[in-house]
């Protein structure tokens, strides 16, 4: 469930990135804030990668954004609610008012597919995605994340 792979300090509520590229590079310093022995240079340049392959804007408002990394033992996420949207390349062309970030062990491609899926499915749900953008501090997603795993 999505709840497991974050923390607090990688719950991001009322980002306001210029662009893509901020989202991004907001991303990878939340990544480091919660583990000094991550490099958000790295981080960066991973998500970079992939962006270069295809966008992970899936649309309805959300991305994405994904990669593995050597350095990690297991998968870890960071959410970012960015009320009034930012431009992300997505398919549909909207606006990505809620992005999931996820990173993995270089090691563990299957648990990486694994919690793309999963990530995927609940951000998905039109109810879920609606209560996440209302949140007004971190604890309110939480707790709607943790009300969502129990449904399953």
């Amino acid at each position: 469930m999505l709840v497991e792979l974050l923390s607090a300090n990688r719950v991001l509520v009322g980002a306001t990135p210029k662009d893509k590229l901020a989202l991004l590079r907001i991303v990878a310093e939340a990544f480091v804030a919660d583990d000094q022995r991550l490099s958000a240079a790295e981080i960066l340049r991973v998500l970079e990668d992939r962006e270069r392959l295809a966008s992970t804007g899936a649309g309805s408002g959300v991305a994405i954004p994904h990669g593995r990394l050597g350095s990690l033992a297991e998968m870890r996420a960071v959410l970012v609610i960015i009320p009034r949207g930012v431009d992300f390349d997505a398919i549909d062309g909207d606006p990505v008012t809620l992005a999931v970030a996820l990173l993995g062990p270089l090691d563990q491609p299957s648990a990486h597919l694994k919690a793309l899926a999963r990530v995927s499915r609940t951000v998905r749900d039109e109810g879920i995605r609606a209560a996440l953008l209302a949140a007004d501090s971190v604890e309110a997603v939480i707790s709607t994340l943790r009300a969502q795993a129990s449904r399953f």
